[in-house]
């Protein structure tokens, strides 16, 4: 028997398109069988590809029956129809044809079904790579501001002869500049005891220490570009030697290059020093202080952080006496050996010094002020009012000479005077220092002439 079936007739529509081959029945509400219009319908199986067909058109007719199909009624067409729905942007210049599988922002296609006499139609977005491919056209793509098209080819479910295309541009590359970190000087990142976790302070150090340059020639100012400074894992609070931080130069968002910087350990050698010691005052012999605090660089060191060493130009009074400061191996912070100024008082006078002159200079009346010059020779100076105690260096003080009318026969003193520029300050008491005699007449040869008149000849004394 044969029986008169009727099932809806599949079309496929595209904008701008080939037909493409009818889609499957189940993309539909009602029942229908996926066949094109001049299909051989005796090839299909009705148990398979009509089933619900038959029992939406003759509800009496049973799935399995394999009458004869001898009529086709088209009850309703349904029509697919593909649209590229949004727009491609713009595509920058490069001499090659755009690689539009990269392009996050691409157009999509929309795929509508509509059923003749359905009041709502189906919609559905496509996705890229599952359902379509797209490439760039290939003709005139590669010159700058010139319009391309885009090829969307579907696939998978939606797999059909249909092809769409979308125009879009080809711009012209915008101008970009290059930046290149071409110095920079990592010497002054050294412990400072805290300002490297400071970001704001560490950021003015790289630039101070950073030489940028713009397209090969153009120096950059510190405001044209900025610094990320970020400390690194494992370098604890970033406050000490041997923490590393990460320098990150960028012009706007775009990052040109990036450093990595430790900081270094204080070198003495290097560094400022200064020392607390004890009192030391002028004895004519060297000085050894006794430190009590260090500084370098005004950073304090403990007293696990170095060592005393040996002292140098430490005799004379003054500010000039060096000691060595020698950083220990186990020192977090700071290295090497460096030598720190210390302070000599000059030895002030106080009126007990032992003076000795031995032998008393004599010399004989003449008449005459006299002050002899060879006093010094024979004078010796004690730092205490004892003959075993310490000589002062000759060279260390003047001899002034206190009597001012020395003429006549006796004893006359001197002091010892502290020079303006020495290790001495002061003056002492007075001493004996040399003597005038008297005149012996038993071998002179006198004139009248040579007598001043009213002297006594013998005595010397005005008459």
């Amino acid at each position: 028997m044969k029986r008169k079936f009727a099932i809806l007739l599949a079309t496929t529509l595209a904008l701008n398109s080939f037909p493409a081959p009818a889609f499957a029945a189940d993309d539909f509400d009602i029942p229908v069988a996926a066949v094109e219009e001049d299909a051989d319908l005796t090839s299909f199986d009705f148990g398979d590809d009509f089933e619900g067909v038959a029992e939406a058109v003759e509800p009496e007719v049973a799935a399995e029956t394999d009458d004869e199909i001898e009529e086709v009624e088209v009850l309703a067409e349904a029509t697919r129809t593909f649209t590229v729905t949004t727009d491609i942007p713009d595509q920058p210049w490069t001499g090659e044809v755009p690689d539009l599988s990269e392009v996050s922002e691409l157009a999509t296609i929309t795929v509508q079904d509509t059923v003749e006499g359905e009041e709502n139609p189906k919609t559905l977005t496509l996705t890229r790579g599952t359902d379509f491919d797209v490439v760039a056209s290939t003709s005139e793509v590669t010159d700058e501001e010139h319009k391309a098209y885009a090829i969307f080819t579907t696939k998978g479910n939606y797999a059909s002869d249909t092809i769409l295309d979308k125009q879009f541009r080809i711009v012209k590359a915008p101008e970009t500049s290059s930046y290149k970190l071409r110095d920079f000087d990592t010497s002054s990142f050294v412990y400072n005891g805290s300002s490297w976790a400071d970001k704001s302070a560490a950021v003015k150090a790289v630039k101070e220490a950073s030489t940028v340059i713009k397209d090969g020639n153009t120096k950059l100012t510190a405001g044209d570009y900025s610094v990320d400074w970020t400390l690194k894992p494992g370098s604890g609070d970033g406050t000490k030697a041997g923490s590393q931080f990460e320098a990150v130069f960028k012009v706007g968002d775009e990052e040109f290059d990036k450093k990595t910087v430790t900081i270094a350990k204080v070198d003495l050698s290097k560094a400022t020093l200064a020392v607390t010691t004890d009192r030391l005052t002028y004895d004519g012999t060297a000085k050894t202080p006794k430190v009590t605090a260090v500084t370098a660089n005004e950073l304090p060191l403990t007293a696990e952080d170095y060592s005393v060493g040996a002292c140098s130009n430490n005799i004379n009074a003054g500010s000039e006496a060096l000691v060595e400061i020698t950083a220990k191996s186990s020192s977090t912070n700071f290295t090497g050996t460096g030598k720190a100024k210390f302070t000599i008082d000059k030895y002030k006078f106080t009126g007990n010094e032992f003076i000795s002159v031995d032998p008393v200079i004599e010399v004989p009346f003449t008449g005459k002020a006299q002050n002899p010059p060879d006093v010094k020779k024979n004078v010796k100076v004690y730092f205490e009012n004892k003959v075993n105690a310490a000589v002062i260096p000759e060279e260390a003080y003047e001899i002034a000479y206190v009597d001012k009318n020395s003429t006549n026969p006796g004893e006359y003193k001197i002091e010892i005077k502290a020079p303006d520029n020495g290790n001495l300050t002061g003056t002492t008491t007075p001493a004996v220092g040399y003597k005038i005699t008297k005149a012996d007449i038993s071998k002179a040869t006198v004139t009248k002439n040579d007598v001043p008149v009213g002297v006594d000849l013998v005595t010397g004394n005005k008459i």
